[in-house]
Order: structure tokens, then C-alpha cells, then sequence
């Protein structure tokens, strides 16, 4: 999809000749404000969600430890993060207020009061995306039918229908999405009841293929995946980089680099790589020093011509306050995050060529000095 979609983004939103403005930026700085005004709009509909709710039991009356009974409330729920308290309404049976506690205490003993504001918080970020409201939804029902279980598995299976018909007698309808707080029957009553009827416990198995999937889910979603460069083409940039940098000191020195690929465009036999590369020179006269070094975005484009390749063009930002537009322009938009935080790869690739500059020299680096603070420091802050 990158592959396809971003070539064809890049030419028919790229900047005309003579234009001073990219129309890529009007389009990202227009949907940042819709970004913001639809986080604004969560945040106020979970404030005025929260205000309704203290409004209804400001009048509770305490029932014994962190109880409160109030005569406002349809069913049961849980207020509050710090201090949380369990609030029933006042016209409940006393059959159907043991299984609501107990179902309630299983919510403080998960921390759930704690877990689904988080999944509000997430849904307020990122609310434009609709996997995340699907997530949301399926968190708040999670959430229930995993009380549901504990109650019946601490109760025992005996208590399944008493345990369903409080269910029933607790149920309200169910608001679109809710923010706060965990209620007792508002979500998926009748599924919630079906489960409980039909309750038994996991084989162990069952629960190990489920944390594998989990965590085999995490390991593809959590981390970005890997730009793969073949050899020859690897050691193509290495020698470009090298001839890029070469200066007469630089025969004096032990030169070295790393760089770490962020991306790669392929168009036929066209291949670009954009990059942070580390360039730097150290001296071992006194002392093992770093005499001069810059940590730049590089985007290389590449030909392949009968299984070599030429070079058909070395690109880098302008500076100074024009650093992020040529950024910009030239990098597809899915790379920005990368490609304008220099400090998430700075430290690993520094560590990396101190390293060999110790092995080649036998000596322990010392500071760098200001060469190579000059040269650096710039690029990390733009």
C-alpha cells in the first residue's frame, strides 16, 4: 500500500514551480485542527458525563464500608479512581445485592476503574480512527463478562441462575458510549446472561493458546517492521556515504559510520532509501577524540542497472528554518515521525561508532570537543 499510495500522493500534491507553500502541509495543518476540536469534543462529553453522575448521588447514604445507596440511580456502578465507591440504588432486593457486591469487588480487585478511563483517554486521541471505537467497546463488555466469571467461579456454578436474574433486574438501556462509570447492567445483558448460563471452566490449554496469541498479536502490531537492503546494495550506500564525506583530513583520521534505514521507495528499477546517517572522524594522537561528525537525514535513490547500481541522486535537508519543509517535501508522510526525531537514533548509531573507533585505536574515547559538537547538536535540535 506505501508503495503504490505514496508515489501517487507525492506527485499530485506536490508544490507547484514557483509555489510557497507544499499542499501536503495546508492538509495536515487543517486536519491537526479537526484533531484537536474531536479530542476537545470527547473531553467535554466526558466531563459533562462525570458531572451528571456526582449530580445523581450527592444525596447516597452510606450502606456499610465503601457502599452508598441512592435513590437516583437505575444500577449499579463504581465512581471514582482514587477513593472509589460502590453505589446501588436504594430499591434493590437484598437477594440480588449479594451478587451485585460481589460482582463490584471484582471490578477494585482488577483495577477496572482504573483500566476502562485509560481506554476513554485512548479513544479521546485517537477518535478519528474506528478500530479504536470498536476496541473500546469490546473493553467495556470484556470487562463485565471477566467479573461475571470471577463471581460464578468464587460463588460456585450453583448460583448461575439467582446470579442472571440480578443481572436482569439491574439492566438499563445502553448509552451510545459511556465514559464513566462501570455499570453493573448496562452493557450486553444478554449476552452476559447466556455466558453465565453457560459457564464452565477453561481447559488449561484454551488459556495458553490465548496468551500466545496475544503476545504474537503485540510482536506484529507493537513494532515497526524491518526495511530490508541486500548485500550489495549495502555496501553500495557504505561506499557512497564514504565518498559523500571524504575531505583531505579525512586521510588523517579513522572515519566511520552508521546508518539506519527508515524507509524505501521502490518505482521499476528505482530504488530510494531514506536514512539517519552518522558520519564521524576520530584522532588517536592525544587521546582517542571525535574531531568532527553530523548526524543527518539522507535519502539516497538508487538504479539498478544489471545487477549493479548507479547513483542517481544524494539528498539532504536544507538548514536552518527551512530544515522541516525540505523534509517535507521530500519524505512521504507515514516517515515524518522518523524522519524529524533525530534523538530516537542518535544515541544507539553513537554508541555504535565509538565502539570501533575504540577497537581500531586501543584507547577509551575522551570528549569530542567543539568540532563535533557544532556539528552535531544542530541537527538534533532542528
Amino acid at each position: 500500500m506505501n508503495s503504490a499510495v505514496n508515489p501517487m500522493l507525492s506527485e499530485s500534491l506536490a508544490p507547484s514551480a514557483g509555489a510557497s507553500v507544499n499542499p501536503m502541509q495546508v492538509i495536515a495543518f487543517i486536519a491537526s485542527i479537526v484533531w484537536i476540536a474531536g479530542i476537545a469534543v470527547m473531553l467535554v462529553y466526558m466531563a459533562a458525563s462525570c458531572l451528571g453522575i456526582y449530580g445523581k448521588v450527592r444525596e447516597a447514604v452510606p450502606f456499610k464500608e465503601n457502599i452508598r445507596v441512592c435513590d437516583h440511580v437505575d444500577t449499579p456502578f463504581i465512581l471514582g479512581m482514587i477513593r472509589p465507591r460502590i453505589f446501588l440504588p436504594s430499591a434493590m432486593s437484598e437477594q440480588d445485592r449479594e451478587y451485585v457486591i460481589a460482582h463490584e469487588k471484582a471490578h477494585l480487585k482488577r483495577r477496572d476503574h482504573w483500566w476502562k478511563p485509560l481506554g476513554f483517554l485512548l479513544l479521546t486521541v485517537y477518535w478519528f480512527n474506528p478500530i479504536l471505537w470498536i476496541a473500546y467497546s469490546l473493553l467495556c463488555r470484556d470487562i463485565e463478562l471477566a467479573c461475571d466469571e470471577k463471581v460464578i467461579r468464587d460463588m460456585g456454578t450453583e448460583n448461575k441462575k439467582p446470579y442472571s436474574d440480578a443481572l436482569i433486574n439491574c439492566s438499563v438501556p445502553r448509552r451510545t458510549i459511556a465514559a464513566c462509570p462501570l455499570a453493573f447492567g448496562e452493557v450486553g445483558v444478554k449476552g452476559r446472561v447466556k455466558s453465565v448460563l453457560n459457564y464452565k471452566k477453561p481447559a488449561f490449554w484454551v488459556v495458553a493458546a490465548a496468551v500466545i496469541a496475544c503476545a504474537a498479536v503485540a510482536v506484529c502490531f507493537l513494532t515497526d517492521p524491518a526495511v530490508s537492503v541486500d548485500k550489495k546494495l549495502a555496501v553500495f550506500i557504505d561506499d557512497t556515504i564514504a565518498s559523500h564525506f571524504a575531505s583531505e583530513q579525512s586521510e588523517e583520521r579513522f572515519c566511520c559510520w552508521d546508518w539506519k534505514v527508515i524507509g524505501k521507495q521502490t518505482d521499476g528499477n528505482q530504488t530510494t532509501l531514506y536514512m539517519w546517517v552518522l558520519y564521524e572522524e576520530f584522532s588517536g594522537k592525544n587521546g582517542l577524540t571525535a574531531e568532527t561528525g553530523t548526524h543527518i537525514l539522507t535519502a539516497i535513490t538508487v538504479e539498478e542497472q544489471e545487477g549493479s547500481y548507479r547513483l542517481t541522486e544524494y539528498w539532504e535537508p536544507r538548514n536552518g528554518v527551512e530544515h522541516t519543509a525540505s523534509v517535507k517535501e521530500k519524505v512521504p508522510l507515514n516517515l515524518w515521525h522518523k524522519a524529524l526525531n533525530s534523538r530516537r537514533y542518535i544515541k544507539a548509531q553513537s554508541a555504535a561508532l565509538e565502539k570501533l573507533a575504540e577497537n581500531h585505536f586501543g584507547k577509551t574515547i575522551t570528549t569530542g570537543g567543539e568540532a563535533f559538537e557544532s556539528a552535531v547538536v544542530p541537527s538534533l535540535s532542528e
